[in-house]
């Protein structure tokens, strides 16, 4: 081994220092599609807030009881851990491309049921449909980045989800506080 090789691999840099054209249009290309995959990593947090602030409004419009709440609310977890058990079984069967299409096409179904949703029944569809869906884009969405990722770039862009989880996580809640102290309220 060379005493001046350099043991790190450049990110999305080409081994001469400066990024080829085609090597800048493919990395280009996968930070971009990293950036949209890695949207699914939030959608289970998005679907959670929505359902929590929404509770009230479910309670007066369905006539949904106390118990009947938090069973539909605690359940999203159980879907997702179902739809995480899945996803390596139809990432196999169909691939990783159609199986982060299949996760936003449910996440989409499961939104719509529980949006249109006339009873305590079909806002549990929803929310199993939307809940599997959570699950599905949680494991799929990395095994996708890292697998059209190219090699010098490859720890970067599969780590962008689990950012974007952890910055979801610690940031909004911060912000949150301090918006509620800016307007005088308790936190």
């Amino acid at each position: 081994m060379k005493k001046d090789e350099d043991l790190e691999a450049k990110l999305l840099v080409a081994d001469g220092g400066s990024p080829a054209k085609a090597d800048a249009a493919g990395n280009a290309y996968a930070l971009v599609c990293a950036l949209l995959a890695s949207l699914a990593s939030i959608i289970y947090g998005y679907n959670r807030g929505v359902m929590s602030g929404a509770q009230k409004y479910v309670q007066e419009d369905l006539g949904v009881s106390d118990g009947q709440l938090e069973v539909l609310i605690g359940l999203t977890s159980v879907y997702s851990l179902v739809g995480s058990l899945a996803a390596g079984w139809a990432c196999d069967r169909a691939g990783r491309r159609r199986t982060v299409a299949l996760a936003a096409a449910l996440f989409l179904a499961g939104s719509a049921v529980t949006a249109a949703a006339n009873g305590y029944a079909a806002l549990m569809a929803g929310q199993l449909l939307a809940g599997v869906a959570c699950g599905f884009g949680l494991v799929v969405a990395p095994v996708y980045i890292a697998e059209i990722a190219p090699a010098a770039s490859r720890g970067f862009l599969s780590s962008i989800p689990e950012v974007r989880v952890i910055r979801h996580d610690t940031l909004d809640p911060c912000r949150r506080r301090t918006a509620s102290l800016r307007r005088g309220m308790p936190c």
